[in-house]
């Protein structure tokens, strides 16, 4: 197994005190565990899993393939090696029916370099979706891409998140008051949204935004 994470390791583009800063281990830990002298504990491999996208049989066994849910590293480039995330439309053409539909039904991708993805997150949570409207503006354009990560989902003060609300999926920054949540437009001419506490809960959100490509053209 030391030699399958010294491949993960080298195919991260990371250097050793990164991987280790993004897996949670020590340096001397680590150093057992490529060296075969200590077994990998349980949490450690499922935060390989997560969040560089390899396939758990592989990583335990050696059997192929390496990666998992489609993940493909092996477009290789000048920069590094690329991996392409789905990209789900703001529109929805159907009912919601949970994060997971909406993946497997994406019908575009878009390409990131893996070792800057993988510094920002577990790669495997992430996926793209664009700006919808002026809501969001000055902020953010309608057409915006928005790189979003679907395990950060508890709603934090200031974050802007992806929420499935009124037959699409709207951005919105969260403010917090007394009484419960309010859902915010940047854009003045929108009122912003109480959620009472009661029914934070029942808020169908996606993920929060990490990353934005604006675009400036008119």
């Amino acid at each position: 197994m030391g030699g399958r994470i010294r491949q993960i390791i080298a195919e991260s583009g990371l250097t050793r005190p990164q991987f280790c800063a993004a897996v949670g281990v020590a340096k001397s830990t680590l150093a057992n565990y490529l060296s075969g002298r200590r077994v990998p504990d349980c949490l450690f491999l499922l935060r390989l899993v997560q969040r560089f996208g390899v396939n758990a049989e592989w990583l335990l066994t050696g059997e192929k393939p390496v990666f998992r849910n489609g993940f493909s590293r092996r477009m290789s480039f000048p920069g590094g090696e690329v991996v392409q995330l789905p990209v789900v439309s703001p529109a929805l053409e159907r009912d919601f029916a949970g994060l997971d539909d909406l993946l497997r039904n994406a019908g575009d991708s878009f390409a990131f370099n893996f070792t800057w993805l993988a510094r920002q997150g577990g790669v495997e949570h992430m996926f793209v979706t664009s700006v919808a409207g002026d809501c969001m503006e000055p902020l953010l354009k309608g057409g915006d891409l928005l790189l979003v990560d679907s395990s950060r989902r508890d709603l934090r003060p200031g974050g802007i998140h992806v929420l499935a609300l009124g037959g699409g999926l709207v951005v919105r920054r969260v403010d917090v008051g007394v009484d419960g949540l309010f859902l915010q437009c940047e854009n003045p001419s929108y009122p912003r949204v109480a959620v009472p506490m009661s029914k934070a809960r029942d808020l169908n959100v996606l993920g929060r935004v990490i990353w934005a490509a604006k675009c400036f053209l008119p």
